[in-house]
């Protein structure tokens, strides 16, 4: 871990994508403009830099170190892998930890920006809620929806097995000393999801 660190804060005064590709360019200086006429032109959101100091970064590992949030989520819009490493091993999440850009960090937790959205939404935390979320078997914001209308018992009657496969008591899960907290908040924010939009012609599809 301290070496971790030690690099990434060398890294800091480094002058970036001296061989990126024109998206790594447009993410590190925050054009947006340029970012997103890069992605609709289906630039590579996992192309790998080769200059020494960045070797192997993709354009979410400079949004992730640049703090530029607004470009790393259209990286993941447009397909970017969350979990991709550098020559190092580092991943973006270690470049917005160490740099302190704890939006993009809780965003790069999340994996997707519509889970982060939804968190945020219902003033919840990426790093105390969407664990348990993570132990129900929730990777994204589509496994929500069957969870609605379970009460608290259904909701997470088998959550202690699913993280540790012990069926440890609740003090032992990612959650605690607040767990009561933690579960009444996601059940309250699962139940109160938007309904469904009517399918489409459904007025036809009753006449019918």
């Amino acid at each position: 871990m301290f070496f971790l660190y030690l690099y990434l804060s060398m890294l800091g005064a480094v002058v970036l994508m001296l061989a990126g590709t024109d998206l790594h360019k447009a993410v590190g200086s925050g054009d947006m403009s340029a970012v997103m006429k890069l992605l609709q032109a289906r630039a590579d959101p996992n192309a790998k830099d080769q200059a020494v100091e960045t070797l192997g970064w993709s354009p979410l590992h400079v949004a992730a170190h640049e703090g530029h949030f607004d470009a790393a989520r259209a990286l993941l819009e447009f397909g970017a892998e969350v979990d991709g490493e550098d020559e190092k091993g580092f991943k973006p999440s270690n470049l917005a930890s160490s740099r302190g850009h704890k939006k993009i960090h809780a965003l790069l937790m999340a994996r997707e920006p519509k889970m982060l959205d939804w968190l945020i939404e219902h003033k919840l935390s990426a790093y105390a809620h969407l664990p348990v979320l993570r132990a129900m078997g929730v990777q994204t914001t589509d496994d929500l929806e069957p969870l609605r209308g379970l009460d608290m018992g259904e909701l997470f009657a088998d959550i202690a097995h699913r993280l540790d496969g012990t069926g440890k008591k609740a003090q032992s899960l990612p959650c605690a000393p607040k767990c009561t907290t933690i579960k009444a908040a996601l059940h309250k924010a699962i139940n109160t999801l938007s309904p469904a939009p009517p399918p489409a012609n459904a007025d036809d599809k009753e006449e019918l």
